[in-house]
């Protein structure tokens, strides 16, 4: 039968497996200071801010001449949200 919960407290954990999954029934919970998901070449949280970068600083053509996006002050914090996940 499954147990109920395990509690483990470590200082460092690490896994080596060739796949590992995680999966829950509910809902599954990360709580930390930050966080990082990277395939050796790139870095998950780094492309979500440049992407977010990119959209807040973006500027569309009106008559009036270059306007940001409407919702650039949304994108803007964000980024500076997401930017605090960064390791």
């Amino acid at each position: 039968t499954a147990e109920e919960s395990v509690a483990v407290k470590t200082k460092e954990f690490s896994l080596n497996n060739k796949n590992f999954i995680l999966q829950s029934d509910q809902k599954t919970s990360i709580q930390t200071k930050t966080f990082a998901v990277s395939n050796g070449s790139a870095e998950l949280i780094d492309i979500i801010s440049q992407t977010l970068e990119i959209l807040s600083t973006t500027t569309v053509s009106t008559c009036s001449g270059p306007m940001p996006l409407k919702d650039f002050a949304k994108l803007q914090k964000l980024k500076i949200q997401i930017d605090t996940f960064k390791s």
